[in-house]
């Protein structure tokens, strides 16, 4: 009986480590969608004739912004799913 929580609960360890794996993957993936989206801001930004200085702070913001809305959405739908049902 001992041996089977014993093993339950390595299980349940494990899996708990691929999530926390899978959950900083797609952080990781979010982090360089932005970064990307940032630099493409940028460049638009400097098509319309608007400073490289002034461009690299509008992205800068653009950047802080977006990475605030992504966690807040992801701590939105955590808190949901933990403390709602």
């Amino acid at each position: 009986m001992r041996s089977g929580r014993f093993v339950s609960f390595f299980r349940i360890a494990a899996l708990l480590v691929v999530l926390m794996v899978k959950l900083l993957w797609i952080l990781l993936i979010l982090e360089w969608s932005i970064r990307r989206a940032r630099r493409e801001f940028e460049k638009q930004i400097l098509v319309y004739g608007v400073s490289r200085e002034y461009a690299r702070r509008m992205s800068a913001t653009y950047r802080s912004v977006m990475r605030r809305s992504v966690r807040s959405m992801l701590k939105r739908s955590l808190g949901r799913s933990l403390w709602m049902e």
